[in-house]
């Protein structure tokens, strides 16, 4: 694809591939176990894997914990 020029998305199930040098200045979709999630390879990631650029887990927040009021608790002896 580099001799060709062309500028096309590939889409990746493989998240253990690692990113070789000819793959600079392409664009991969990699599955994150629900969607595609696509980004740019440039030339910081090679070496590393696919799927360390793309987060499985989306963190929303911790849950909301009923407080106790001070005249609720147990008195101290």
């Amino acid at each position: 694809m580099n001799k060709e020029g062309k500028k096309e998305t590939i889409r990746v199930f493989s998240r253990q591939s690692t990113i070789i040098p000819a793959m600079i200045g392409h664009t991969c979709a990699v599955h994150n176990g629900r969607e595609f999630v696509p980004i740019v390879i440039n030339e910081g990631m090679v070496g590393f894997k696919l799927g360390d650029f793309v987060p499985t887990h989306t963190f929303t927040s911790h849950p909301k914990q009923a407080r106790t009021r001070l005249s609720e608790a147990a008195p101290i002896p």
